[in-house]
C-alpha cells in the first residue's frame, strides 16, 4: 500500500521531505536564471552558501529520516500479540478485565477449513424397520496465526435413538494429528464403545494446534435411524443430524447406498437454505452438499424411506443428534 493511501504517522514526514526534494531539484535546474534574477541584490556567494548548504541539509535530513522511518515503521503483523490487540481494542472504554477476556478468545480462535462428512447406510434391522448408518467425519482444523500455538478444547456429542436388533449406535474412532509432523493423538481406536439406547455420548478433547499449522481430525460411529413408513408420525428415531461446532469454510456432504435395496432420501442443510429429496439406488451415492459455508451450530438432517415411491415432499423438523 502506498504512503498516500494510509494512515501512518510517517507520511506526513516523507511528503515534506519529497517537497523539499523537489525544489531542490527545480533551484538545481534553474540556478542560472535564480541568480541573474537577484542580480544588484544578493550577492552571488549568497546563493552557492545556500546551494551547498541546502544539498548538506538535504542529505544529512534524508539519511536521519531514513533510518528512523525503517526503525519506526514495523509491520503489524509482525508485532507481538499484545501489541496487535491493543491496536485492535483501542476505545476508551476497554478495561485489563475486559482486555483479559478478549485476548483469551480471541488466541484461541480457530475454523474447520475444510470437512467432509460421509453417511453410508450399512443394514436394514431384522424387520427393515431401520437402517444402520455409519457416520465419516474428517476435518482440517486451521490455526489463524503465524507465532502462537493454541490448544483447542471441545466436546464430541453423539446422542442415540431407539433400540433396533439389539444395538442403538457405535463409537469407533476419533482421532487427530498435526499435519506438519503426522504425529496421532489417539482417543479411540480399535474398541467399540457401545451407546445404550437414547442417551448422551460425550467425550472432552484437549488438543494443541502448531503455529501457523493445521490439525487433521478423525471421527466416526454408527447410529440406527428409524424408516419412514407411509402415513406414519415422524419422530426423532427418524431423524439423523449432524451439527458443526465451528465456523467451516468448505464443507461437504455425501450419502452412500451400500444396501442391496434402494432408498428414498430426504435432507435439510442449514435451516432450510437447501433442502429436498432423492432417490438413492443400491450400491451408489449422492453429493448432498459442496463447499458450503457453516456457521458454528449450523446442521444437516437426513430421514429415509424404504419405499421409493414415497415421495417425502413434507419435510420433518425438530431437533436431533
Amino acid at each position: 500500500m502506498g504512503i498516500f493511501k494510509t494512515k501512518s504517522r510517517f507520511s506526513w514526514i516523507v511528503l515534506i521531505y519529497i517537497t523539499f526534494a523537489i525544489c531542490y531539484i527545480l533551484i538545481a535546474f534553474n540556478s542560472t536564471w535564480i541568480i541573474k534574477l537577484f542580480d544588484g541584490i544578493l550577492n552571488p556567494s549568497f546563493f552557492e552558501s545556500l546551494h551547498a548548504s541546502f544539498v548538506e541539509d538535504l542529505i544529512f535530513f534524508g539519511i536521519i529520516g531514513l533510518a528512523a522511518f525503517i526503525l519506526t515503521s514495523r509491520n503489524p503483523a509482525d508485532e507481538p500479540i499484545d501489541s496487535r490487540l491493543k491496536s485492535l481494542f483501542n476505545g476508551k472504554n476497554l478495561t485489563d478485565n475486559a482486555y483479559k477476556h478478549f485476548r483469551d478468545v480471541t488466541t484461541k480462535m480457530s475454523f474447520n477449513k475444510n470437512s467432509e462428512v460421509v453417511f453410508t447406510l450399512k443394514k436394514l434391522s431384522t424387520n427393515n424397520e431401520a437402517v444402520k448408518v455409519h457416520i465419516k467425519y474428517t476435518g482440517t482444523i486451521a490455526n489463524l496465526y503465524k507465532d502462537l500455538e493454541f490448544k483447542v478444547v471441545d466436546a464430541f456429542t453423539v446422542e442415540s435413538g431407539s433400540e433396533f436388533d439389539n444395538s442403538s449406535g457405535e463409537i469407533t474412532s476419533l482421532s487427530f494429528k498435526a499435519k506438519e509432523t503426522n504425529e496421532p493423538s489417539i482417543y479411540i481406536s480399535g474398541e467399540v464403545v457401545e451407546l445404550k439406547p437414547n442417551s448422551k455420548w460425550k467425550m472432552n478433547v484437549d488438543e494443541e494446534v502448531p503455529r501457523n499449522g493445521e490439525l487433521i481430525m478423525d471421527f466416526q460411529y454408527y447410529l440406527w435411524v428409524k424408516l419412514i413408513q407411509e402415513e406414519e408420525s415422524i419422530t426423532e428415531d427418524h431423524q439423523l443430524w449432524h451439527v458443526q461446532n465451528t465456523y467451516t469454510d468448505r464443507g461437504n456432504f455425501m450419502v452412500q447406498n451400500d444396501l442391496d435395496q434402494d432408498i428414498r432420501l430426504n435432507y435439510e442443510l442449514s435451516d432450510n437454505l437447501k433442502a429436498g429429496g432423492k432417490l438413492l439406488n443400491s450400491k451408489s451415492n449422492i453429493e448432498v452438499a459442496k463447499n458450503v459455508s457453516l456457521l458454528p451450530k449450523e446442521s444437516i438432517m437426513l430421514s429415509f424411506y424404504l419405499n421409493k415411491d414415497i415421495l417425502g415432499t413434507n419435510m420433518p423438523g425438530g431437533a436431533g443428534h
